[in-house]
């Protein structure tokens, strides 16, 4: 952290990334596991009682404790794409994407994955740097809601 604070400056952005695998359907399918949650129709969801709400959120959270390996490796696929498409960083040819990402023009970017306050559950905290960030933050505070 302190190299790439010596090369690159103070960083520009501080980004959690927080997911929440209860509620996942692809953690779901990866599984295979069967919830009793017919996903094409949220009809039968809305008409479920409270009790039966209940019970289906318990058996989603075991899912995630019974299944750590799927867990972690639909962690690491989502995080691609936010490392991708939101911080703007080719990992493949360590590389800033052709297209910004969500903070501007990255340089450089450092992350580290914890679990998440006991939940087993992963989460990241990310630190970016970028080009030219006096642009980027008037960019941002420039737009109007009108």
């Amino acid at each position: 952290m302190e190299t790439l604070q010596i090369h690159l400056g103070a960083p520009a952005w501080l980004v959690t990334v927080t997911r929440d695998d209860a509620y996942n359907s692809l953690l779901k399918i990866y599984a295979y596991a069967d919830l009793d949650m017919d996903l094409s129709n949220m009809g039968t969801v809305l008409d479920l009682s409270n009790e039966e709400l209940a019970k289906r959120t318990k058996k989603r959270e075991a899912l995630r404790v019974n299944v750590p390996g799927v867990c972690a490796w639909n962690f690491k696929n989502q995080l691609h794409a936010v490392i991708h498409g939101v911080i703007g960083w080719d990992t493949e040819f360590n590389r800033a994407t052709k297209r910004n990402g969500y903070f501007g023009q990255c340089k450089g970017f450092a992350l580290s994955v914890e679990e998440e306050q006991g939940r087993k559950a992963l989460h990241t905290h990310f630190i970016v740097w970028v080009h030219r960030i006096e642009q980027a933050w008037k960019a941002m505070h420039s737009t109007s809601c009108n």
